[in-house]
């Protein structure tokens, strides 16, 4: 062990991992950077965010509402399929390939209309606030409308990946955030000269010695010791 490291032991000082290092010099000390426990709400952020942007939503599929579906797409016999996503609240819409061609999809994806002819789909989506009911509806406008050829419709539950990801991070990242919290408590005490902070309690405070070093105590002084309890 080292004189500094004693030195440090003497001025019972306590280890405290969140605290700005310095390093000495000539010119004055420097200090380097520390964790910060704000990036612990930065993530938490991010993720939260990230889940309610791709919730729902399909990369390839433009959003169209129920009624452009039917009037544009349905009523003209350009559907392929429809994919109603229970999980999500939503319909999606594949569209044939040679009906990709007509005027009005052109107008409606505009650059994204080469991605779409090379892609399976889907290419539309519209939301629908009761997906179990969306059969039975589909088939009415079917009967209303005898001239419509009927597509096939096949249900599907979208595997989630935000959700899991999120249920299993945020209390990880509570957890880190109250164990940073903790240790900021716990150092802001400890850091200034060896009073405060939970670990400080009990903490002894003998000193360490070198083998070489005098001790400059002598009997007079354990004697007057002696005697002035004595008084």
């Amino acid at each position: 062990m080292n004189n500094d490291s004693r030195n440090n032991e003497k001025k019972g000082g306590s280890f405290n991992p969140f605290k700005k290092k310095e390093t000495g010099g000539e010119g004055g000390s420097s200090k380097g950077p520390s964790f910060s426990f704000y990036w612990i709400y930065v993530i938490a952020a991010v993720v939260l965010i990230g889940y309610q942007v791709m919730r729902g939503v399909s990369p390839d599929a433009r959003n169209i509402t129920e009624l452009e579906f039917k009037q544009k797409m349905l009523s003209q016999n350009d559907v392929a399929k429809l994919e109603p996503v229970k999980n999500k609240d939503i319909v999606r819409v594949y569209i044939t390939r040679d009906s990709l061609d007509k005027k009005v999809y052109k107008d409606m994806l505009g650059d994204k209309l080469v991605y779409a002819k090379s892609s399976k789909g889907p290419h539309f989506q519209f939301g629908y606030s009761k997906i179990d009911d969306y059969q039975e509806n589909l088939n009415k406008y079917f009967t209303d409308h005898p001239e419509v050829r009927e597509v096939p419709v096949e249900p599907i539950t979208d595997p989630e990946f935000f959700g899991p990801l999120v249920n299993f991070l945020f209390p990880i990242l509570m957890f880190g955030l109250l164990m940073v919290l903790m240790m900021r408590k716990m150092g802001g005490g400890a850091g200034g000269g060896g009073g405060g902070g939970i670990f400080s309690i009990g903490k002894s405070k003998a000193q360490l010695f070198d083998k070489g070093t005098k001790v400059n105590i002598t009997f007079k002084d354990v004697a007057g010791l002696d005697e002035a309890k004595q008084e």
